[in-house]
């Protein structure tokens, strides 16, 4: 009997030293705290974890803070569309919204297996950007970095990035305008075949603006023409240029201006834009 209590004793104090203990109560406090910034977002930024597992809502955070380095004015107007992300800790063919993609084969994905030889399935992909139609931005929790199931820097920039590319810019990457840009500095910037696609290098340029200080320079560096097409695009939204700013001032010497004059129209401004051999210079 004495053993007993001696036993249940030492179980009770332990208890209470581990629910005491700086680092338990730090961990619950940050839980917390997470928790209660991640329900800010929630206009722009949705979370749905299952489970309580810490990590997994730090990591949550730390995507919220990578995408709310985008420019407000952009964010906004993404909420004013209605397009919203999602970042979930489970494969997104089990999400409500596109669980109807389960065991389908993404375009281009045929013949492309796992270690196993498995062919690859939507079930594999850790995100997919909005589409019209209703249904979110979407981005797995943990699966960020390059090498995760996908070949971007970032998964939840690139990923909001083609909503972006939609929804505020109104489809700019395909758009004979961006073919310059694009024809141009593709190969040296990612000589990679995924990126011969117009949607994906504008996504993933994009990413490379917002990512990091480093990666922002190197877009500069070796795609400078697209580099300034996306800081001029930014600047507009934000109202830090002149919204009818022409695009010599990119294309130095060509027959065409790119403006975004009627841009609250959703019109894009072209001049002189007929004279297709002239897409071709070359950058002064």
């Amino acid at each position: 009997m004495k053993k007993n209590t001696i036993l249940i004793l030492l179980i009770f104090i332990l208890s209470i030293s581990l629910t005491n203990h700086p680092l338990a109560a730090e961990t619950l406090n940050n839980l917390e705290f997470i928790k209660e910034q991640q329900t800010k977002n929630e206009r722009l930024i949705h979370i749905d974890i299952r489970g309580n597992n810490v990590e997994e809502y730090q990591e949550a955070q730390h995507m919220v803070d990578r995408i709310k380095k985008i420019k407000s004015g952009i964010l906004d107007k993404l909420v004013a569309d209605g397009t919203y992300v999602k970042l979930v800790n489970y494969p997104i063919t089990e999400s409500d919204e596109y669980r109807d993609l389960k065991g389908l084969i993404p375009r281009g994905w045929e013949g492309q297996t796992n270690a196993e030889g498995k062919q690859l399935t939507w079930d594999d992909v850790p995100g997919v950007g909005s589409d019209i139609g209703g249904k979110p931005v979407m981005a797995r929790i943990g699966f960020s970095e390059r090498g995760k199931g996908h070949g971007s820097i970032n998964l939840e920039l690139h990923e909001i990035a083609h909503a972006i590319d939609r929804v505020v810019f109104f489809n700019i990457s395909h758009t004979d305008l961006f073919d310059v840009p694009f024809s141009q500095e593709r190969q040296k910037i990612f000589p990679d075949k995924y990126y011969e696609n117009k949607e994906e290098y504008f996504a993933e340029c994009f990413t490379y603006y917002y990512f990091s200080e480093s990666s922002k320079q190197e877009l500069k560096d070796k795609a400078p023409l697209t580099y300034r097409c996306i800081d001029l695009l930014i600047k507009t939204v934000q109202g830090y240029s002149n919204s009818t700013e022409p695009i010599n001032e990119l294309l130095d010497g060509n027959q065409f201006a790119w403006s975004l004059k009627g841009y609250s129209d959703r019109e894009f401004a072209k001049v002189d834009y007929n004279k297709k051999a002239e897409l071709t210079m070359a950058l002064k």
